[in-house]
């Protein structure tokens, strides 16, 4: 069953697994002087709103690898992707248009043959694309 869907990147149970999904939105606030009392506080607008992927890939057991390879591609492919979560019962939860910000990995107990981690952690960081529309999904 699939977790949650980047582009044309599938995360599921196995190959690659998704650990941990966290979102921050920010608002930003001015401070505004007042004169003979304290500062107030002024909302002037939404700020980043990020989610971040956390996952891990057993190369040596399930595979994997060339799927976190296609995650990579994605991101140099500079194109805004769809993000869609899922959920019980095959219920989609759609976050809108999203560009990939950046994609890191940990490589741990490197293949001697293949020189590639046995065990793969890895980071990825998304943004709502935003554009001259709405938003949609969970970011508007």
């Amino acid at each position: 069953m699939a977790f949650l869907a980047l582009g044309p990147n599938v995360f599921s149970i196995l190959p690659v697994t998704l650990q941990k999904i966290t979102r921050e939105t920010k608002s930003n606030w001015a401070a505004v002087p007042r004169f003979g009392g304290n500062v107030a506080r002024q909302f002037t607008g939404h700020g980043e709103h990020t989610i971040k992927l956390e996952g891990l890939v057993f190369n040596s057991h399930f595979g994997g690898f060339d799927q976190y390879e296609a995650l990579r591609a994605t991101q140099l492919a500079a194109t805004p992707v769809p993000l869609i979560g899922m959920s019980a019962g095959l219920v989609g939860l759609v976050y809108g248009l999203v560009v990939i910000l950046s994609v890191s990995d940990t490589q741990e107990y490197l293949d001697p043959e293949t020189g590639v981690g046995k065990k793969l952690g890895f980071d990825c960081e998304v943004a709502p694309f935003g554009g001259d529309g709405p938003l949609g999904g969970l970011f508007g």
